[in-house]
């Protein structure tokens, strides 16, 4: 870096690619930087979270001092100022000491941090004590006397900020440990925060810092259902150190179990100084119930994408979807979630895409980086993105792999409703359609079985009767008797028959008196159904039919043609 007040000389030479240069021949000028901001430069930021407390178990004569590092580019050193004498305006005293810093008892760090962390601290063993700026005389300490601490940051100039020290200073009351029972003043509620967007299982508790110059630790109980004002045998269920950053983060009660949603849960924090000391009781603790935010659609205002369709293309390197327009002006473009794995909730899946509205057509070729597998099912949703959030709850659209679903999967919506008819088999959609088909063709076919039918074959006795007929036929035709002339003297009935002319006029004399029978009765006489049937005493007879006693039936007629005896027949002949 240059330095200002001092003469430089410059000289500049031109050179090729192949370094050819006249380093003879050059223009040599001089210049002198100067200042030009009236002397006053731009000094390094004042120190951030500047805290002090009393160091833990000593005799008072020491302090713990901790602060944020500088993030000052020309950072140069800290300066640590510690007095009784409150030094809101260091520019006297620091005209007096800024050329010998340990003469005024002033402590000097030129280190900006100690390895990667956040803070700074030190422990401090002596401090300025006087009634005045020019009365002020480096000395140890002293036990029980407070002391002002404050740390100016300066740079490599000697730019610094030296008034309004006020702002930028603690109090810190060193004191002696040895058999201290005094414990540090009890806080006020705590403030809690539920923790969001989770599953209602954290919150930050946020209270306000002890103002006890030997505080060590701060012990946080938390417990479920009802309220507490004492300890008694709870454990804490988290332990902040005095430096460490508020808000802090809770995830457990003092029973060990996690935070769980929508339970009263009731948080108080104690204060413990370094001798252990703490107040038990009296407690002032504050209740929330958590949330549990992912359980809870944040994108239920929006409209659910419909018409979803994926079909791969005919070579199988890229599938490609298309959905419906929702026509929802809050949507401003959709999201594409893919998942080896059927899934019900967005972020369980890959996010593959943002398709800007009103385009409504994506082609998948790949997935993070690795082309998709076309051997392989994929499950598919869109949602739509309002440029805060987007639905969670999804219906995922299973897209059958390339060489299984003929260059596609279903279409026609989400989830089953695009599935095809042989799809709907496959996985039983269409149990109830085989049902009702199943149940009409057993009603037909019990139909067919119990409709009369007529003998296939004559009874014995039938076949007897015609061959009888056929010899007496065969006689008439030998005789040279037509049929005509012996029907006229004969007639057959099933009973005995007599041939004389005066039985025959006296038969067609009763025959004239009987009435005439309906067809009705006919049918019923002779036990022929109606074709006219109706059907529902068909289905009434189909549900009463026994099956069992059909076959019953079938053994018993079978048993009583073996019983008949023909004969009879032998006779009649």
């Amino acid at each position: 870096m240059l330095e200002k007040g001092v003469a430089y000389w410059i000289g500049v030479v031109a050179a090729d690619d192949w370094g050819n240069a006249n380093l003879n021949d050059v223009l040599v000028v001089d210049a002198t930087p100067i200042s030009n901001t009236a002397g006053v430069g731009q000094p390094p930021a004042r120190v951030e979270g500047l805290r002090g407390w009393d160091h833990p178990s000593d005799d008072g004569t020491a302090i713990d001092i901790v602060w944020n590092r500088s993030l000052a580019a020309d950072f140069s050193h800290y300066v640590i100022w510690v007095s009784d004498y409150p030094l809101n305006d260091l520019t006297e005293i620091w005209a007096e000491c800024s050329d010998d810093l340990s003469s005024c008892g002033l402590l000097e760090v030129d280190q900006r941090q100690i390895g990667g962390a956040l803070q700074m601290q030190i422990t401090v063993t002596t401090a300025l004590y006087g009634s005045t700026v020019a009365t002020l005389t480096s000395e140890p300490i002293t036990p029980s006397i407070p002391l002002y601490v404050t740390i100016t940051t300066h740079d490599i100039l000697g730019n610094v900020h030296l008034t309004g020290m006020e702002e930028h200073m603690v109090l810190v009351s060193p004191l002696d440990n040895r058999g201290d029972i005094s414990p540090p003043d009890r806080l006020g509620v705590p403030i809690l925060n539920d923790r969001s967007p989770d599953d209602g299982d954290a919150m930050f508790v946020t209270f306000p810092e002890s103002e006890a110059s030997d505080l060590h630790e701060y012990w946080i109980y938390a417990a479920a259902g009802a309220p507490f004002d004492s300890i008694g045998n709870m454990d804490p269920a988290m332990v902040v150190k005095r430096g460490d950053q508020i808000p802090v983060l809770l995830e457990a009660l003092s029973n060990g179990q996690p935070l769980a949603p929508s339970v009263p849960i009731w948080v108080a924090v104690v204060p413990v100084d370094s001798s252990g000391n703490y107040w038990d009781n009296n407690l002032q603790p504050e209740m929330i119930s958590l949330i549990d935010e992912n359980s809870r659609d944040p994108g239920l205002h929006l409209a659910e994408i419909t018409g979803i369709r994926a079909n791969w293309n005919p070579s199988g390197d890229h599938v490609e979807i298309r959905w419906d327009d929702s026509n929802d002006p809050q949507i401003e473009s959709y999201m594409v979630f893919v998942s080896l794995e059927p899934f019900e909730i967005a972020s369980e899946a890959t996010l593959v895409g943002t398709i800007k509205d009103p385009t409504t057509m994506m082609i998948l070729s790949d997935i993070e980086g690795e082309s998709v597998d076309n051997a392989a099912t994929h499950w598919l949703a869109i949602v739509g993105f309002d440029g805060e959030v987007h639905r969670l709850a999804v219906d995922s659209l299973e897209v059958r792999p390339w060489s299984e679903a003929s260059f596609g999967s279903s279409e026609g919506g989400e989830g089953g409703a695009g599935e095809s008819w042989y799809d709907q088999l496959m996985s039983g959609d269409m149990n109830t359609l085989i049902a009702m088909v199943s149940a009409v063709m057993i009603l037909i076919g019990a139909l067919l079985v119990i409709r009369p039918r007529q003998q296939a074959a004559p009874e014995p006795w039938e076949m007897g009767v015609l061959e009888v007929e056929l010899e007496e036929q065969m006689s008439r035709e030998a005789a040279g008797l037509s049929d005509d002339d012996f029907e006229d003297d004969l007639i057959v009935d099933d009973g005995p028959s007599f041939s004389s002319t005066q039985d025959a006029e006296l038969e067609e004399q009763d025959d004239a008196d009987v009435p005439d029978a309906s067809e009705a009765v006919i049918d019923e006489l002779l036990g022929v159904s109606s074709d006219d049937a109706d059907i529902d005493n068909l289905d009434d007879m189909a549900d009463d039919l026994d099956f069992d006693n059909l076959d019953d039936m079938a053994e018993g007629l079978n048993e009583a043609d073996e019983d008949v005896d023909p004969s009879f027949l032998d006779d009649i002949l």
